[in-house]
């Protein structure tokens, strides 16, 4: 009698006994342009990260990224200075979004108290 778990194992394994290949699918092929992009974006080679074995070594680790990513993003070009003076443009904006939607929900909070 064969078992479930024999069935399972059996069905699993190609005619010389070996797992099957994994078949080539859409979302390994987007996997790997978006690793090839990353590894691009950050001149970073995933083989090249360390491991960490405890939290200051990711502490480290981090800390290092994030000096690196800075000098990516403040190098001084055409965009880091578009960007520097819309934050400062648009700076109070955000603000003043921030008061109405506080005051809105202060108005919505205070409308459903008096039901």
């Amino acid at each position: 009698m064969i078992t479930e778990s024999k069935f399972l194992v059996s069905t699993s394994m190609t005619a010389t006994g070996t797992p099957p290949e994994p078949a080539s699918s859409d979302v390994g092929d987007i996997w790997k342009e978006a690793i090839d992009r990353w590894e691009k974006d950050t001149e970073t080679k995933l083989e090249d990260l360390k491991e960490a074995s405890n939290t200051d070594d990711v502490l480290a680790i981090l800390q290092e990224r994030e000096e690196k990513f800075k000098a990516h993003r403040h190098n001084g070009s055409k965009t880091d200075k578009l960007r520097t003076l819309m934050s400062k443009a648009l700076d109070p904006i955000d603000k003043i979004g921030n008061v109405v939607a506080g005051g809105a929900a202060l108005v919505r909070t205070e409308a459903l108290s008096i039901r």
